[in-house]
């Protein structure tokens, strides 16, 4: 039989040296143990940071643990030597008085590690402005695609359709998706129309300050509502196959922020 390579570690409780396969490091010793000794209470941990004061019998009523609801007094009490706070024997590990100082250093770690993940990736350059050429060069590739998987009103004839790739408000998290319309269609229907069919909220008649609005993935400008489909076209707003952006804003906003997060 062939031997299995070494794997694992030993606990260093002399009574146990189990072999565990994923074992435990403890942050206070440094020492590794099993699943069953991994607490500090359960391998006496000898380098515990924190250091017992022993108390006058005579004011033990005054030398109370420090955490909120524990009603604990005795004789002796811990003094944590990251936050100095008294607690009582239950308590004494820096997660079970929520140690100050060591929250803190925690958040400083992570802040620190988030900053190196950030500085380690490439620098993001902000994509360039389509131009209305380009743009229907792009729609024309993707009406390709879009036609064999796009949703509608199957009575449209081909002649007909308007193509349309719709990405969704990022709150609702959908992916686009491709639809087609009848080319006469206002802009206005085809919003309340895609509303209605994914439970996306619709506050246009009801609020003053916010709607819902389509805006060109070109350059972030909003769509006109009143408008059809065939009228955009014609005014090189849209084309058959361009992608469009739903999205709730201010209403008196004319233009969508960060249009491009929405593409990639």
């Amino acid at each position: 039989m062939a031997e299995l390579p070494e794997l694992g570690k030993q606990c260093d409780i002399e009574s146990c040296k189990q072999i565990d396969f994923l074992p435990f490091t403890c942050s206070d010793c440094s020492k590794t143990f099993c699943l069953e000794h991994k607490s500090t209470d359960a391998h006496n941990c000898s380098k515990i940071n924190v250091q017992v004061k022993q108390a006058n019998p005579d004011v033990c009523s005054h030398l109370k643990c420090c955490v909120e609801g524990c009603n604990a007094i005795g004789t002796a009490v811990v003094i944590c030597e990251r936050c100095h706070s008294e607690v009582c024997l239950s308590h004494r590990h820096k997660w079970d008085h929520k140690c100050i100082e060591t929250n803190e250093e925690e958040i400083s770690k992570t802040a620190e590690h988030v900053k190196q993940i950030l500085a380690s990736k490439p620098e993001q350059k902000p994509k360039a402005r389509l131009s209305a050429k380009a743009e229907k060069t792009a729609a024309k590739i993707g009406l390709i695609k879009l036609k064999m998987k796009a949703e509608g009103d199957r009575h449209i004839s081909a002649e007909n359709r308007v193509h349309l790739l719709i990405f969704f408000p990022k709150e609702k998290r959908l992916n686009p998706k491709g639809f087609y319309f009848y080319k006469c269609l206002k802009l206005g229907k085809v919003l309340d129309k895609i509303s209605e069919n994914h439970n996306i909220k619709n506050v246009n008649n009801t609020s003053l300050d916010e709607c819902l609005a389509f805006f060109s993935s070109r350059d972030g400008h909003r769509l006109a509502a009143e408008q059809t489909l065939e009228d955009l076209i014609s005014s090189e707003e849209i084309f058959d196959g361009s992608s469009i952006i739903l999205e709730y804003i201010n209403s008196s906003c004319q233009y969508l922020e960060h249009y491009a997060t929405y593409l990639t």
